[in-house]
């Protein structure tokens, strides 16, 4: 799925009217689509669809405060280069690259799943208005130790 194909999804998300779950890798989508970016979300606020975001820790100051629109933050080391988004029983895996390549699912019990991976996230990267307790922790893929902050 090329940038109309995925421009098409972006439409679809609409149509459900369900609230959106996305883990982000990157600004991508904000960079590849530039005005439309903007405008896809003036339509979400316009129709009062909630979205949780999880981004990297290194976009907290880059990120532009919305209506109806929660982000969290995770430690950079856990970044990934696939950012997933979920919405009513669709679950869409973007793998961003000058051509983006895109894997929708529609199917309950796997965007069931993936949310349940999703809320697990947010039970972790709690905001930071909450007491924090760091909890040193080893990324199994590169060794490198992060820290996790629990409520």
């Amino acid at each position: 799925m090329g940038k109309n194909g995925l421009r098409m999804v972006f439409e679809e998300i609409f149509e459900t009217n369900k609230s959106i779950s996305l883990i982000a890798s990157h600004l991508q989508f904000r960079d590849l689509f530039g005005p439309y970016f903007e405008a896809w979300h003036k339509r979400r606020i316009a129709k009062r669809l909630r979205q949780e975001s999880i981004f990297p820790q290194k976009f907290r100051n880059k990120l532009k405060k919305r209506k109806f629109l929660t982000y969290r933050f995770m430690d950079d080391v856990f970044t990934n280069p696939t950012t997933t988004i979920i919405y009513g029983e669709n679950c869409l895996f973007i793998q961003w690259s000058q051509e983006p390549l895109a894997v929708k699912i529609n199917n309950k019990e796997i965007a069931r799943s993936h949310l349940n991976y999703f809320n697990s996230f947010l039970v972790i990267y709690k905001t930071p208005e909450v007491a924090l307790i760091p909890n040193p922790i080893i990324n199994p893929f590169n060794n490198k130790t992060s820290t996790v902050y629990n409520g």
